[in-house]
C-alpha cells in the first residue's frame, strides 16, 4: 500500500500545477460556451478566457479539503453526472492542486465578515477561489 501512495505522490510531483488547473479552467469555459444565453455565463466565461492567457502562471496555494468535509466532497466527485465527463476528469486531474475552503462568513470569500448566511450553508459547503483578486490561484 505505501508503494502505491508513493508511486501516486510522485506522479502528482511530475505533473504541472498550472496546466492542469488552466486545463480544468478552459473546460470549464467550455461548458459555458454552450449556455451563453444567460449573462452570468457569458460574463463568467469571458473573465476565465481573458485569465487564462497565455503565459498565465498560477499561484501556488496548499492544497487541502476542510476536515469536517471530506466525506461530503468525495461523495460530489462519486456522482458527477456523465453529461459532465469532460469537466469530471479536468477536475480529478487538477484535484491534488485546489485549495478547497468552507464557503463561510469569515470575511474571505463571497460574504462579509459575520454575515448572517446559517449555520448549514457556513458549515457545509465549499468553494475553491480559483481567479479573484486575493486568495485565488489565478490574480485578475
Amino acid at each position: 500500500m505505501q508503494t502505491i501512495e508513493k508511486e501516486q505522490g510522485q506522479q502528482q510531483a511530475d505533473v504541472d500545477p498550472s496546466a492542469s488547473v488552466i486545463e480544468l479552467l478552459r473546460v470549464l469555459a467550455g461548458e459555458l460556451s454552450h449556455r451563453t444565453d444567460t449573462d452570468a455565463a457569458r460574463t463568467t466565461m469571458q473573465a476565465i478566457n481573458k485569465a487564462i492567457r497565455p503565459g498565465v502562471s498560477i499561484n501556488r496555494r496548499t492544497p487541502q479539503v476542510p476536515r469536517h468535509l471530506k466525506d461530503d466532497f468525495e461523495q460530489v466527485f462519486a456522482h458527477i453526472p456523465e453529461e459532465l465527463s469532460g469537466v469530471s476528469s479536468a477536475l480529478a486531474a487538477a484535484r491534488p492542486f485546489l485549495p478547497w475552503k468552507a464557503d463561510d462568513s469569515s470575511g474571505e470569500g463571497y460574504y462579509e465578515g459575520g454575515a448572517d448566511i446559517g449555520r448549514s450553508y457556513a458549515e457545509g459547503n465549499m468553494c475553491c477561489p480559483l481567479i479573484g483578486p486575493k486568495n485565488s490561484l489565478i490574480h485578475s
